[in-house]
């Protein structure tokens, strides 16, 4: 079962897939440790969930992925977060996970050491709780409260499994502690569904009707019916090579799929060497066709908006959200001029221009 689960998160999506991997590796490493005996059939596990793993890291093309996971590995060093926040966060996993593993290195009823260590919901918590403390990493790099709050609730169920199994005649007590100490993570979770209620509720709304949404949206669908329009005028079928900060949007609700591996095009070309790798993509792919921004080279200067700052009346700083947002838009501009060699733009409809190859084979 768990090598199924394995293989299946690594085919999905190899950053969490990673982490489920390594966590359920680690927690077969741990189960051995800590029981009574080594059994045979735990190393033949072992051995299976790291041959299995292997290959599907190795062998299957959509686990390739991309190389956002070791900016964010990297991105540890100077994570936006204190030492201190960071040694306690890295702390209450460690405490979390030392309380179950002392009561399964006791002796069980009977008198057999590592009692509930063949319980089947044990595996799936273990490996599942070591997911969710590596995934947290992602929590560090941008400690937001909904980030923050979403890596505490996905930790829950396993935690309790974890408790439930471990503590004997105070599992019951143990998760009620658990539940009642996690609740406060549903408050960042409540105030954000808040907060997007009022948008619906303060903005005009209009109803989209596409391929792949149906909805009420506060933004005009004309020119993303335009758009979609345009491509399947151009390219009725097949992966969208889509250099747009529109690319995810357009891709769901046009049900498309992408021909690039990134969920967000314009966050993943987060330096020069990701914008060399996405221009290699496209060049090795050598599509005839590329949808991109009609404004993919336009100023940006004008959009960022300075503020007065919080400790001087005088001094003036960039609104970070706008200056990031810039950053991204200057770097897919700087994927187009590495491709415009090879392409000549075309029509323009909606959001999109489209790109014409006009370079053969061989360039």
């Amino acid at each position: 079962m768990r090598v199924a689960a394995i293989a299946l998160f690594l085919w999905w999506n190899k950053q969490f897939g990673l982490f489920f991997f390594a966590g359920s590796i680690a927690w077969r490493l741990v189960l051995i440790a800590v029981g009574e005996r080594l059994r045979w059939r735990d190393v033949v596990e072992l051995v299976a969930e790291v041959a299995v793993g292997g290959m599907v890291l190795f062998w299957l093309p959509a686990s390739e992925g991309n190389g956002l996971q070791y900016y964010t590995l990297m991105g540890l060093s100077v994570a936006p977060v204190s030492g201190g926040v960071l040694a306690a966060w890295l702390a209450v996993w460690s405490i979390l996970l030392v309380a179950p593993l002392r009561r399964l290195a006791m002796p069980a009823e009977g008198g057999a050491a590592g009692g509930p260590l063949r319980d089947a919901r044990l595996n799936m918590a273990g490996a599942g709780f070591l997911y969710c403390a590596m995934a947290s990493l992602y929590a560090i790099w941008n400690p937001s409260p909904e980030h923050v709050a979403a890596v505490i609730l996905c930790a829950t169920l396993p935690l309790v499994a974890l408790v439930t199994t471990a503590m004997g005649s105070v599992a019951k007590e143990a998760t009620a502690f658990i539940v009642l100490a996690l609740a406060p993570a549903l408050v960042p979770m409540a105030q954000s569904h808040s907060a997007l209620q009022r948008v619906f509720h303060d903005h005009e709304l209009f109803e989209w009707s596409f391929p792949g949404f149906h909805g009420k949206v506060t933004a005009d669908p004309a020119p993303v019916a335009a758009s979609l329009a345009l491509i399947d005028k151009v390219q009725p079928a097949g992966r969208l090579y889509l250099l747009s900060r529109f690319d995810g949007m357009l891709d769901i609700v046009g049900n498309r799929l992408p021909a690039l591996p990134y969920i967000d095009l314009k966050s993943a070309v987060v330096s020069h060497q990701m914008v060399d790798r996405v221009v290699a993509e496209i060049e090795a792919a050598k599509p005839p066709v590329i949808f991109v921004d009609r404004d993919l080279w336009a100023p940006r200067a004008d959009e960022i908006v300075w503020s007065t700052s919080a400790n001087s009346k005088t001094e003036t700083k960039p609104d970070s959200t706008m200056l990031m947002r810039v950053g991204q838009l200057t770097a897919l501009g700087m994927v187009g001029h590495e491709l415009a060699a090879c392409y000549t733009p075309g029509r323009a409809q909606g959001l999109l221009r489209v790109w014409r190859r006009t370079c053969g084979e061989g360039g």
